[in-house]
């Protein structure tokens, strides 16, 4: 009778053991997937944060901009950079220029790039630079920074001479040759 007991004994402290184990194991995994899924869920946001973003920007260009304006055209693969003057009312010279593309370069690979719409010829000749303006940002500040007139930041700009830049607002900054 005492080994059955002595051996009853084990099996129930083997039993529990093992439930504790397992409930710790449980608790761990759970934990972990609801991390996982918290990480996912803030990489997701994020990216629709970002596209909204780009989506407003575009659009209030767009609605904002019946003036000579930069704008941000995603190239599709092989897409020839004529095509994209065509429809924007510029040259492919133009478009090398501002982009600081090769004369050899006559097509896209899908990349973004900046097209001066309505301009066939940009003088001074410059490179456009992409800048997103960040809380306290002026285009006088921006000028300084970046060495150039504050008349050509404002001519590659007019909405945002017209309303004032705000934080996330794209500017197209001038490097000039």
């Amino acid at each position: 009778m005492y080994r059955f007991l002595y051996r009853l004994r084990i099996l129930v402290i083997l039993i529990l053991v093992v439930a504790v184990i397992g409930g710790v194991a449980y608790v761990i995994i759970t934990n972990d997937r609801k991390d996982k899924q918290v990480q996912y869920n803030r990489a997701v946001t994020a990216a629709v944060e970002t596209a909204i973003a780009d989506t407003f920007i575009n659009i209030t260009r767009t609605v904002e901009a019946p003036l000579m304006a930069y704008r941000i055209v995603q190239l599709g693969e092989d897409e020839p950079l004529s095509e994209v003057a065509e429809e924007y009312g510029t040259s492919v010279e133009a478009i090398q220029m501002v982009n600081g593309f090769p004369s050899d370069v006559l097509s896209g690979n899908g990349e973004r790039i900046v097209v001066p719409v309505g301009v066939t010829q940009i003088i001074p000749s410059r490179q456009i630079q992409v800048y997103m303006a960040r809380f306290g940002d002026t285009l006088a500040t921006l000028a300084s920074e970046n060495n150039i007139p504050l008349s050509l930041l404002e001519a590659d700009n007019p909405v945002l001479v017209e309303r004032d830049l705000s934080p996330g607002d794209t500017v197209f900054i001038a490097q000039l040759f």
